[in-house]
């Protein structure tokens, strides 16, 4: 599986055509389709090149499989951290967080997660997050695919060889209707609500282009859709409404953590649920099954997560080196036994440092970008926060033409990453690409990631 991923192939082809069809014009007409279509995340293009990316059938094939067999491990480490009191004492000790995070321990199934994965030089895919619940990318990936899809060097792509691109919109709508009516047979899905913070934190959401593109959908299906603040909420009668007698069958809750600290949240923060209302991306789903600690619990043998030879195998192969930061000897990635603090001092050019349970790559430290003071600041910082510490996966860097913004077009070299979406009835559907100059592919914040449409070719 290269990373890139039918180099020599598709991959290869689609430049030349680009180079046939003119790379000016083709940048030209993907802003105009850009432009119609809203594709923008904060303020900027949410794919900043005319490049998407590709995947051979039989690489796909395996991927989907090997996130299948990730899926039973994450599963059962979920459900080994949900029940391990002494764990959870030794991982979370007295945190200020640990009530919030013990009340919320139930909340599945979810209907999606999204598996994102870095794949090596050798082709090899590793598993370094999984995201529980609502996951970016699934309406964004059709768009974009829709506006190449427009482009003269893929159209000649197409007309050369099968090219095709898993839309997962629709699949996310049935999912949501599904486990709705799983709850309540008879009661059809009529009202979604999508719950944003208060203040600056939620100011981005009601313009948000996926938000847009999935109340769209939802309108196409006879359900009504509304953007709230939380502050606006009333959920006095056991369900999230409004003012004027509206109420949310459903809810989607657009960043939790800056939630946490909004008053008017505090009754999707007490951990019981609310009847009338479900909550699609529940907190327990994305502090649990969702959280960094589940690759350390994997990771390590210690724990016994992986319950044979075959699986730990597995695990050597597709899972990075994860150690939850906590004081105490542990196994390093060459099998010698060390104190962990001492192992993270001695090898910052070789790893990560993440908080568990944040999102959108914030507070994530790539210690070969660091100096040693930067690092024992996040060090500090990793034993006040639940955070893990990742060995580097080392991708190659690879050639993506981008437009200048002045007329021009040029290659930069750019990582990538490989993510799919997992759904709730055990299916790997959907696939999601970021390419990134920084090492981080969140395209939130200052990561500087973009997303690409991804493409299996046949």
């Amino acid at each position: 599986m290269h990373p890139n991923d039918a180099a020599g192939t598709a991959d290869e082809r689609y430049r030349a055509l680009l180079a046939e069809a003119g790379a000016a014009d083709t940048a030209a007409r993907f802003a105009a389709e850009t432009e119609r279509r809203g594709l923008y995340y904060g303020g900027k293009p949410v794919c900043a090149t005319i490049q998407p990316g590709f995947v051979e059938a039989g690489d796909h094939a395996a991927f989907a499989d090997a996130c299948g067999r990730a899926m039973v491990l994450i599963e059962r480490a979920d459900a080994a951290f949900r029940t391990d009191l002494a764990l959870r004492d030794r991982w979370l000790g007295a945190h200020p967080l640990r009530p919030l995070i013990e009340a919320h321990r139930g909340g599945l199934p979810e209907p999606a997660g999204r598996f994102d994965a870095l794949v090596d030089a050798a082709g090899t895919p590793h598993f370094i997050e999984y995201n529980a619940g609502l996951c970016g990318g699934v309406f964004f990936d059709e768009a974009l695919s829709d506006a190449f899809d427009t482009l003269p060097p893929m159209q000649a792509l197409a007309a050369e060889r099968p090219i095709a691109f898993e839309r997962a919109g629709e699949a996310f709508l049935d999912a949501l209707v599904a486990l709705h009516d799983a709850r309540g047979p008879g009661t059809p899905l009529k009202r979604v609500a999508f719950v944003i913070p208060d203040g600056p934190a939620g100011d981005m959401w009601p313009d948000h282009a996926e938000l847009r593109m999935m109340t769209a959908m939802l309108g196409e299906r006879g359900i009504g859709t509304r953007v709230l603040r939380i502050g606006t909420c009333d959920m006095t009668g056991g369900a999230i409404a409004t003012a004027d007698g509206w109420v949310a069958d459903c809810a989607c809750i657009f960043d939790w953590i800056a939630l946490l600290s909004e008053p008017p949240a505090a009754p999707l923060l007490a951990g019981a649920p609310l009847p009338g209302t479900w909550l699609v991306n529940s907190l327990g789903a994305a502090i649990f099954r969702g959280g960094k600690h589940v690759f350390a619990m994997i990771s390590d043998p210690a724990l016994g997560i992986a319950a044979d030879a075959a699986e730990r195998a597995f695990v050597d192969r597709h899972i990075p080196w994860t150690r939850m930061v906590v004081p105490g000897d542990t196994t390093g990635p060459d099998g010698d036994t060390a104190p962990l603090l001492d192992h993270i001092r001695r090898h910052r050019d070789r790893l990560v440092l993440k908080p568990c349970f944040a999102m959108g790559g914030r507070g994530v430290l790539l210690g070969w970008q660091a100096d040693d003071a930067t690092w024992e600041r996040a060090i500090a910082a990793a034993l006040a926060e639940p955070s893990v510490v990742q060995e580097k996966v080392a991708t190659p860097f690879l050639p993506y033409a981008c437009p200048t913004g002045d007329g021009a077009v040029e290659d930069r070299m750019l990582q990538s990453d490989l993510c799919t979406f997992y759904w709730f009835d055990g299916r790997a559907h959907g696939l999601h690409r970021r390419v990134s100059a920084s090492g981080l592919l969140n395209i939130s914040g200052a990561a500087g990631g973009t997303v690409v449409p991804l493409y299996i070719a046949g």
